[in-house]
């Protein structure tokens, strides 16, 4: 897992569903409130404030992966399941996402890679998921 568990985004990443922190508040726990974007406007303040740092987002961790519907399996501490999909967290860096598409005669599972590269956080594996046709977890 990565070391440092937030980051300061880009005013690209954000869109509407975008979860990030706001720095807000100094007698509230840490100061740090969550939001999600909900509308355009939203969007605008954060991008005319984000230049100040206070805005963070949390880096992809277990807790976002299962929030979205996969199961960790108990043999791999870092892998995961939904249905007929799989992802491999093991390296943050070159997180892996297949399809099993079938078996070899062998009785082996055959698997499809639809996803090879770095998920930053919760918001770019929603969105991939998105992407590639695995259903979200409502």
């Amino acid at each position: 897992m990565k070391e440092k568990k937030y980051y300061t985004p880009a005013t690209s990443e954000f869109h509407i569903g975008f979860r990030y922190e706001a720095y807000e508040d100094p007698r509230i726990e840490d100061g740090w409130v969550a939001y999600e974007a909900e509308s355009y406007a939203d969007i605008r303040h954060c991008m005319d404030e984000n230049s100040d740092g206070e805005y963070r987002v949390k880096y992809l961790d277990a807790a976002d992966i299962e929030e979205l519907g996969w199961v960790r399996k108990d043999t791999h501490p870092n892998y995961y399941v939904f249905g007929s999909y799989s992802i491999d967290f093991d390296d943050p860096e070159n997180i892996r996402i297949d399809a099993m598409v079938g078996y070899f005669d062998g009785g082996g599972k055959e698997y499809e890679v639809l996803f090879r590269g770095n998920i930053k956080n919760y918001n770019e594996l929603k969105r991939i998921m998105e992407q590639i046709k695995i259903p979200i977890k409502s």
